[in-house]
């Protein structure tokens, strides 16, 4: 996240954009995650991505077969409502 490759500048603030795993694409049906950040508040920004990078690597997990990262036990009404909130 240091470098920010996964943040998109545009004039109406930033967006965070990750590239779908090649295994996943059919089951999410899309190549790209692009979500806006509504800010330019940079520090906010990266407080945010931070966040959402981690649930969707826990939506990817899900969708590999995966029920637990970390010891953790994946909170999956989130990761669905973040799926969803992608569309």
């Amino acid at each position: 996240m240091r470098d920010g490759k996964h943040l998109l500048p545009t004039p109406y603030g930033y967006y965070l954009r990750v590239v779908v795993p090649k295994d996943l694409r059919e089951k999410l049906g899309k190549r790209e995650i692009k979500k806006t950040l509504s800010t330019f508040d940079y520090s906010l920004v990266i407080r945010v991505a931070r966040y959402l990078l981690i649930e969707i690597e826990r939506v990817f997990f899900t969708l590999r077969g995966a029920d637990v990262v970390r010891g953790y036990r994946l909170n999956l009404p989130i990761t669905d409502m973040i799926v969803r909130d992608f569309d």
